[in-house]
């Protein structure tokens, strides 16, 4: 018995075809094919405030300012995340920046701002690691955003649900 293996350009055409809403973007050189998740965490309380489901093809600056909501001290961030309309919305809002600078800024003193913004950021990244650990949401299961988005939901719920009752 032999086994057939599909070619990379029949693979991708394949995924093109079962996941409509689905859509590539590269990042260092490597394609990636999918989702994009995004949230808003509270600092203190670790619970999950916004959560924006996204096409991969979605730059993650467009989300920022459904994750901002308003009431905030400091809003803490990517650096994928900078540009002036992110700037110019978190000041509307009366929201101090604290999105991470880029690499262009290579001075001794944005490097040790990046790293005290890191350390307070993690939180978020915290998050990703409990849904991809302990949930096992490490790739979608649905071909379409709207049930991906809602599988996301009730994930974001869970994590949620349980943090409070750590809380308590």
């Amino acid at each position: 018995m032999t086994q057939q293996t599909r070619s990379p350009i029949s693979f991708a055409t394949h995924l093109v075809n079962t996941k409509p809403d689905a859509s590539w973007t590269k990042k260092y050189d490597k394609s990636y094919f999918g989702y994009k998740m995004h949230i808003g965490v509270d600092q203190h309380s670790g619970v999950i405030r916004k959560k924006v489901f996204t096409p991969t093809n979605v730059h993650d600056s467009q989300c920022f300012e459904k994750l901002v909501i308003g009431d905030e001290d400091m809003a803490y961030a990517d650096r994928t995340y900078t540009s002036t309309k992110n700037d110019t919305h978190l000041k509307q809002l009366g929201v101090k920046n604290g999105i991470l600078f880029k690499q262009e800024k290579k001075l001794p003193v944005y490097r040790m701002l990046n790293r005290h913004l890191s350390r307070i950021r993690c939180g978020v990244e915290r998050v990703f690691g409990v849904l991809k650990r302990s949930y096992g949401y490490r790739r979608v299961r649905y071909r379409n955003l709207v049930k991906n988005t809602l599988q996301f939901t009730l994930l974001c719920m869970c994590y949620n649900l349980k943090k409070l009752a750590m809380c308590q």
